[in-house]
């Protein structure tokens, strides 16, 4: 069975597009409570994909009920990064050859400016997700993506109108440029003082003094020195709050047993 259709990638980047208008119209139209809107929704789309996505169907860093996997996977989606199996495919694939001539995504041999606004989720080896594959909800969530997304936005727009549905897509282009931009700018050569090293890993992997707080995978040397971990933040100040989010899913739903420390 098919799970990604050839055109896939130019329709997620045509989404995108549609999304980036949106934010630069947000900017050029908002008040001060449409952009605290579309913060909102940065943090409530970028949260989810971060903590579902990434820690727990990746990493299995965490777990929790069906239900709940469900209303994770499809927040998750209307990132716009990818859906499920490619992602988590391509991400584990990122980990097992990072920054070497197989990662799918190193800005130390692909353009950064191509891995920021040219999603790489797409291109995979089942392999890397076979057990995602296995999966009937996260089946689902990949073969529905697109229909997923739209009737998202459909909805929205219908129960809250277009102005609000243009807030959304703003919100969800922060995330887009947010989460490939880890992949762009927190690996290779060090862009600024605010990155830095606490960990000797055998990749260019870095910690953001500034992302580890805006985006949620900004301690990202930590992560690559103990990738499982749900919780990323070790010094004081690196404080990680997608792992506090994820604390309190698993605190409110009895399965702190899960959580990888």
């Amino acid at each position: 069975m098919k799970y990604v259709h050839d055109n896939s990638r130019h329709l997620n980047f045509a989404l995108n597009v549609v999304c980036y208008i949106a934010l630069i119209s947000a900017i050029a139209l908002g008040s001060l409570s449409d952009f605290l809107i579309v913060l909102a929704v940065y943090f409530f789309i970028g949260m989810n994909e971060q903590a579902f996505f990434h820690r727990l169907f990746s990493h299995k860093s965490w777990d929790c009920p069906k239900w709940l996997k469900a209303v994770g996977l499809h927040i998750g989606s209307l990132s716009l990064l990818g859906s499920i199996v490619p992602w988590v495919a391509v991400h584990r694939e990122h980990h097992r050859f990072t920054d070497t001539p197989k990662d799918p995504h190193s800005p130390l041999y692909k353009s950064r400016l191509y891995i920021q606004f040219r999603s790489p989720y797409f291109d995979f080896k089942p392999q890397y997700a076979v057990d995602i594959l296995r999966d009937n909800i996260t089946r689902f969530y990949t073969l529905h993506y697109f229909k997923v997304i739209l009737l998202t936005w459909i909805s929205l727009g219908v129960l809250f109108g277009p102005y609000f549905l243009m807030l959304w897509l703003a919100g969800t282009a922060l995330v887009i440029l947010s989460a490939n931009g880890i992949n762009a700018w927190h690996h290779g050569h060090q862009i600024w003082k605010g990155q830095y090293q606490l960990h000797r890993v055998e990749d260019t992997a870095k910690n953001d003094i500034v992302l580890g707080y805006l985006h949620f995978d900004g301690w990202h040397n930590n992560h690559h020195a103990s990738a499982n971990k749900y919780y990323y933040g070790e010094r004081w100040w690196e404080i990680d709050l997608c792992g506090i989010y994820i604390w309190l899913l698993v605190t409110l739903t009895g399965y702190k047993h899960s959580l990888v420390k």
